[in-house]
């Protein structure tokens, strides 16, 4: 029975390669599915109701071929011909279930002699249903113009030959009907590029030996911990919580076996400064695409969905999870599949804020999927414990969630390891000795507080290349400095004295005068207008937006590295969003660098229009 099954899990989505069968093909595959199984688990089951089923399974592959190989007119014709073979199967199915029943009911207590009469009887009048079946199994073969004897389908090399024929032919037109359907998908759902936990753009997962607790507190609860369904990582901007969960999914990705191929990681990290990647509905869109390259039955489902009711992606984002994804879900049948599913979201703080919350309804949305899927899911949300994400995750009794909020003064042994990982490695390439001095890298760890914002942003801005690191580390920690910056929390105030730092390190000191105004007016122009569109932008489209030279602007971003990303194609991003979070606090900038987005804005007139011409063009 286990070759059957094997045999029928193959053909069973094949189904739908037979466009005017597909629904009468599948009903009849998966009954026969559940005979196999039944036959298999049952002890005792007679040897001629196994031959029986063996026999309409192997019926149901020929009856397969042969509308393989029909001509589209007669394929409309032979439908009608299953409705027989469909129930007969259903008898046969009934004739199994009542053996199974009456063994389940036989009592010890009954005797000896009644029990053997009540048998024979049994046997005699299941001998006779199943000659009634083989016989009108006879005729649906007869009726499709197959040879049926047992001895042919069962041992005919010649069948054998063609069974490994369509089943290669099965395979090979499901690779094209899957890639068909996954193009049709991104037409449909457009989703995300760039957004998942792998890409590119994705953050550094965390160096050896750091955050060590917390991820194998995650890995536990991912792989093996049944019971809770959500975790919530939390904590203040430049925590970690981005790498932790990036390393996260390394690790899940490496211990999912090939054996646990049914187990899938759906991720997407979100991104303020990108548009796509920061809109609940293109989140939402991304995650459904995932969880439909996992599962080839829900792909079909939802292109089908969407082909019926095509104006549902138009629909608030709780209206399109509850019809495009719990429609399917919330039936489907897992006690076989085995099917599961990791889905990490990460920055969901970043989010659009909809009616004042982060996301507006995509994390109620979310919740409530993996609350209702019968595949199980286990969703880790990443974010700072804004009002709007708090409020809804601390406001949902029937689903139960598991938080952690990152302690910033624990984090600061994950810190020191960190930079003294990577001033070593600084060392090293520059060929520094006895560098840095002890008391410059415990006063950077003090510095950081426990941020790895803090302390990636050092080691970004004293690496730079074309700069010498000891007078960078001095820069930032010469004691002679005068700051103007003022944060709003004391958690932040370094942070922000940081940054207030690099940027007056980004004009050169030989400048005069009016050299560091006119250069501090490229600077506030450049970073507000990143600010202001809040999209990923080429170099030479901020150029042609402020009309200002391409070198000046390609200047002020080299000399802004440690805090500004320049990626494949000239594209420049700010590298985290406390960054940009510092800019436009006037308390917290100085006052020659701080920024007004709406007085750069009103500054350019149709600077939208402007940029969308730019951007089409570079």
């Amino acid at each position: 029975m286990d070759g059957l099954i094997l045999v029928l899990r193959v053909f069973k989505p094949a189904a739908k390669l037979i466009p005017g069968a597909n629904e009468y093909l599948d009903s009849i595959f998966t009954l026969l599915e559940t005979l196999c199984t039944l036959a298999k688990d049952v002890e005792e089951v007679d040897e001629d109701i196994k031959m029986l089923i063996e026999r309409e399974t192997r019926l149901s592959t020929l009856i397969f071929d042969k509308f393989r190989t029909v001509s589209d007119e007669e394929v409309q014709r032979l439908p009608a011909l299953l409705a027989n073979f469909q129930e007969a199967l259903s008898d046969t199915h009934r004739l199994l279930q009542r053996q199974c029943k009456e063994r389940a009911s036989t009592s010890p207590r009954m005797g000896r002699f009644f029990r053997v009469v009540r048998r024979a009887v049994r046997v005699q009048s299941d001998k006779v249903l199943v000659q009634q079946l083989n016989r009108r199994i006879d005729n649906v073969a007869e009726a499709f113009q197959i040879e049926s004897s047992i001895e042919r389908l069962l041992n005919d090399e010649r069948l054998h030959s063609t069974m490994e024929e369509l089943e290669s032919w099965i395979r090979e037109r499901l690779k094209v009907l899957d890639t068909v359907e996954l193009e049709r998908l991104v037409t449909a759902l457009d989703p995300v590029r760039g957004a998942s936990a792998f890409a590119e753009s994705a953050p550094r997962p965390c160096l050896e030996g750091t955050c060590a607790a917390i991820l194998d507190d995650l890995v536990q609860w991912a792989l093996y911990d049944t019971l809770v369904p959500v975790f919530w990582l939390s904590g203040p901007a430049g925590t970690g919580k981005s790498t932790i969960a990036r390393t996260l999914c390394d690790i899940i990705h490496s211990r999912i076996r090939p054996t646990e191929l049914q187990k899938h990681l759906i991720t997407f990290f979100v991104a303020r400064d990108a548009v796509h990647r920061r809109n609940p509905i293109r989140i939402l869109h991304t995650l459904l695409h995932g969880f439909a390259h996992a599962v080839p039955a829900y792909r079909t489902w939802l292109l089908n969905t969407l082909a019926d009711e095509p104006d549902i992606l138009a629909r608030p984002v709780k209206v399109q999870a509850s019809v495009l994804f719990s429609g399917f879900f919330d039936e489907f049948e897992t006690e076989e599949s085995g099917l599961a599913f990791i889905v990490v979201v990460d920055g969901l703080d970043e989010c659009e804020r909809i009616n004042g919350i982060e996301g507006g309804d995509f994390l109620s949305a979310l919740l409530s999927m993996v609350q209702s899927s019968r595949a199980p899911i286990r969703l880790l949300v990443a974010s700072r414990r804004s009002e709007g994400v708090t409020r809804i995750m601390t406001s949902l009794p029937f689903l139960s969630i598991r938080a952690h909020t990152i302690d910033l003064p624990h984090a600061e042994g994950d810190v020191r390891h960190y930079l003294t990982h990577e001033f070593s490695r600084i060392a090293r390439c520059r060929d520094l000795q006895s560098w840095p001095h002890p008391a410059d890298l415990e006063a950077v760890v003090a510095s950081a507080g426990g941020l790895f914002i803090y302390a990636t942003t050092v080691v970004r801005f004293v690496d730079d290349s074309i700069f010498n690191p000891v007078l960078r580390l001095h820069a930032l920690l010469d004691p002679e400095f005068v700051s103007t910056a003022s944060a709003p929390s004391a958690e932040y105030f370094m942070l922000d004295d940081m940054y207030t730092r690099i940027l007056h390190a980004a004009i050169p000191s030989e400048y005069s005068d009016r050299q560091v105004r006119a250069a501090a007016t490229v600077f506030r122009r450049v970073v507000a207008t990143l600010v202001l569109v809040q999209d990923h932008i080429s170099v030479a489209t901020l150029a042609t937006l402020l009309n200002t030279d391409y070198r000046a602007v390609s200047q002020i971003v080299r000399n802004l590295s440690a805090v500004l990303l320049l990626e494949n194609a000239d594209i420049v991003r700010v590298y985290h969003p406390s960054f940009t979070d510092f800019l436009l606090d006037p308390l917290a900038a100085a006052t020659r660098y701080s920024v007004s987005p709406l007085r750069t804005a009103r500054q350019s007139p149709g600077i939208t229009l402007q940029f969308s011409k730019a951007a089409s063009a570079s």
